[in-house]
This record gives structure tokens, sequence and C-alpha cells, in this order.
């Protein structure tokens, strides 16, 4: 079995994570979250990568590059905290893409990284109001509205401050224009395919993050000295960074399979993609926990850095 990237995608993953230790650093996540929680020069940045067009097909002006490529990108988002709804751009275009059959004029504008599109999860008439990721920034919403996938200039957007400091808005649909792209069983079936597929972008976002926040404990851990030794050597430090990164190799590997049983058409492929998403969100809400106990649960004590994956 293997279950190394290839070479191709070991070198986007170092491209992408050279790019984002430079400019999306602690003191960069620090300065969005002071306005409105989006990185502009940034987002730019990831779409002169070629970030934005990995899951459009090239017939559309994309790179046609598969869910592992893109979970790929979303390891490094979420290793350093990107300020801004990356996982939600990817499957909106993708999604923007696959039911214009390419045609729609803004594709190209969204994947230069000009403007900004996101995608609201909930049917809008079911849910008319809802919290959007990236609603606070985007010039557009893609959504679904009963049997038909519309494109919402978003109005009636409510901002509202957040731990976390990401632009995430609550829309009021009902005061939005919205223009129909496709309507039918094949535009819900393929909106909700992007939703499955944001279950597994966000996996690897959250599992990466843990897994950060992790290795910030373990080096904090064997700087600080308690009677006379590292802190890491004591048992009850120790065993449960090391617990938390199993568990997180767990939702890394489980995400990949997913993905693989997909590619394969096994019909259980459909339980392991929500699988996926909850053992990572599980395992990271523990890994982050341990990492703040770590550090004297600072979670609290903004100049650690660890607060930033709290």
């Amino acid at each position: 079995m293997n279950l190394e990237l290839t070479d191709d995608q070991r070198m986007m993953r170092e491209s992408f994570a050279k790019l984002l230790d430079d400019q999306s650093s602690p003191q960069h996540v620090r300065a969005a979250m002071e306005t409105d929680g989006f990185d502009q020069k940034l987002w730019g940045q990831l779409a002169e990568l070629g970030a934005f067009a990995i899951r459009v097909d090239e017939a559309h002006g994309g790179l046609g590059m598969g869910v592992l490529d893109a979970t790929v990108l979303m390891e490094e988002v979420g290793r350093r905290l990107v300020s801004g709804p990356v996982a939600e751009a990817l499957v909106a275009l993708r999604l923007l893409a696959q039911v214009t059959d390419g045609t729609h004029a803004d594709i190209e504008t969204f994947i230069a990284g000009s403007a900004l599109l996101t995608m609201a999860l909930e049917p809008i008439d079911e849910q008319p109001t809802q919290w959007v990721a990236g609603a606070a920034v985007a010039s557009k919403v893609i959504a679904l509205d009963g049997d038909a996938v519309v494109l919402v200039a978003p109005s009636g957007v409510c901002a509202e401050e957040s731990l976390a400091g990401t632009p995430l808005a609550e829309v009021d649909f009902t005061k939005a224009s919205k223009e129909v792209l496709a309507q039918g069983s094949d535009a819900v079936r393929a909106f909700n395919a992007a939703c499955e597929e944001w279950k597994l972008l966000m996996a690897s976002a959250v599992s990466a993050l843990a897994r950060e926040a992790v290795r910030l404990a373990s080096v904090y851990a064997c700087e600080r000295e308690a009677f006379g030794r590292a802190i890491g050597m004591y048992q009850a430090i120790s065993h449960p960074l090391a617990d938390s990164i199993v568990d997180i190799d767990g939702a890394k590997y489980l995400t990949w399979k997913a993905i693989h049983d997909i590619d394969a058409g096994y019909d259980f492929a459909a339980a392991e993609v929500s699988l996926a998403l909850w053992w990572a969100t599980e395992a990271a809400g523990h890994a982050v926990t341990r990492a703040l106990h770590t550090f004297g649960g600072y979670g609290l004590a903004l100049e650690y850095d660890v607060h930033l994956y709290n």
C-alpha cells in the first residue's frame, strides 16, 4: 500500500508551504484578525499559484486536478490558518463551472482572485438566513434554492466578531438578488456533491491545524523545565500529545480512504465522507486542548501562537 504523495503533489505542497510560511505567519494572521479577517494580498498570491483553479477542469480555464490534490493545498491552509474561505471557494468555483458549462463571465475573475466566491451550505429556501463562510467579503455566494442552483449577490449581510476572527457573516437571502444558474435533479446532485467535497477539504484543513498545534506544544515541552527536567519528559505531557498525533493521522487517512473509495465507486464511500469530517473535528478538539494544557492553559493569552489554533 502506497501512502506517499506523487512527485507533482509534493512539489505543489512545497510551493504552497513556502508562500504560506512567508505570507500567513502568525503575525499576518493577527493583522488580518484586526480588520475583517481576510487577507486580500494573500488571496491574490494563492490565485497566482493556481490555488483556485485546482478543481476547475482545463476546458473551463482550470487545472483539472483531483480532490486529493485539493486536500494537499488544504493541509497547508489549515497549518497556516489562511485568512479566507479557501475550501468554500474551491468547491464553489468547481460547481459554478459545472452547472454553467464554464460559460459564466465571472469564472476567470474568481480564479484570478480578483473577486471572491463562497458557498451557502444549507438550502436557502429552507434556511433563508444563515451563516456563510467568507460572506463578509465575498462578491457572490452560490446556493441551492429549491431545485435550482443560484448565484446570489449578498445583501443584508451581518458580520460579527468571533474568537477566530474570520470573515464569517450571516446572510439574509430574502433580501438578495438571485441569478438562476441551473435547475433540476442534475443541478441538485451537483450541489450536494460540492457539499460532500467541502467536508473532505475541511477534514484535511482541520487535521493539519491540529497537527501544527501539537507541534507547537511539543517544541514548548522540550524547552520548558520543571523540577530540573524538560516537561516533555513527563508522561502526563508526552503521552496525550502522542495520542493526539495518532488521532490526527487517523483523520488524514480516513479522508484519503474516502477519496479513494469514491473514485472506486464503492457505495459505502458516502458514509465515509461525513465520518472523516467528524473524526477530524473530534481529534482536533482534543489535540488543541492538550496543546493548550501543555502551554499551561494559555488559551486566552494572546501573545502565544497556540491561541490562534484554539
